[in-house]
């Protein structure tokens, strides 16, 4: 074991697992953690614990040098490149679920008819909004490309740099929610809401009130044809009955 540590070459492998782990895992996976409402991955969690795992074994298992780095190379490319991406998956794809939650709501406000007099293109770009959201959906599957190619360096550029565009469009969507004129046309919008569902209720109220005086009208119909019809119709009346008399 000691003989292990001591070697140059095997010092080297083990230095750059820890940068690796230090310079490209540690800050994805706290965003990765935050967006799984503060609760680490337990999939990430295990191909840290199966990386360690491989490092103990080259140190406490194995006496050949060349093996005990071959070992941990082997973990290094494996568990902890699958902990990076993975966790760059789950952090893009919780921010870009929330991201086009917004986008979408801003995009049916601008294009419905009924907000068309609140909303406009000086308040929300849907252009620019599109081009921003098609840009990071670009990114990402380029980034998805280069990871199924094995091509790491280069897609944990295009997740960073797909999360650096999500942050931007985010961005955008707050100043818009700060501006004043979609702040004022959001009351506009609220106020419209409310009328329409005030004159929904007052609508099926009178619906209601129209069925009850239906009804009521057809029970009395059928009340005064079934009690007095027979009375006023003609023809419709008993002739008296005679009694026959008794011949003597």
């Amino acid at each position: 074991m000691s003989s292990t540590l001591t070697n140059k070459k095997y010092q080297e492998v083990l230095l750059s697992v820890f940068n690796e782990y230090h310079s490209d895992l540690e800050e994805i996976l706290e965003l990765a953690t935050i967006e799984n409402n503060g609760s680490r991955p337990r999939h990430i969690e295990n191909e840290i614990y199966a990386l360690f795992h491989h490092i103990s074994r080259s140190l406490c298992n194995i006496t050949n040098v060349d093996d005990a780095v071959k070992e941990v190379e082997q973990a290094k490319n494996s568990h902890l490149k699958r902990a990076i991406l993975d966790s760059y998956k789950i952090a893009i794809n919780s921010v870009l679920k929330e991201s086009d939650k917004k986008t979408d709501l801003l995009e049916d406000l601008a294009t419905d008819p009924d907000y068309r007099e609140c909303i406009n293109e000086s308040i929300i770009s849907l252009e620019l909004l599109r081009k921003s959201k098609s840009e990071i959906k670009t990114t990402y599957l380029e980034a998805k490309k280069k990871e199924r190619k094995g091509d790491m360096s280069e897609a944990v550029k295009l997740y960073n740099s797909a999360i650096e565009k999500i942050a931007d469009l985010s961005k955008s969507v707050v100043e818009i929610e700060k501006n004043n004129v979609f702040r004022l046309a959001i009351k506009r919008i609220k106020k419209i809401e409310r009328s329409k569902k005030k004159q929904n209720r007052f609508t099926l109220s009178m619906l209601i009130l129209s069925c009850l005086l239906t009804a009521l009208c057809s029970s009395f119909l059928t009340f005064f044809v079934n009690e007095w019809g027979g009375k006023l119709l003609p023809g419709q009346h008993t002739p008296p009955q005679i009694e026959a008399m008794e011949e003597k």
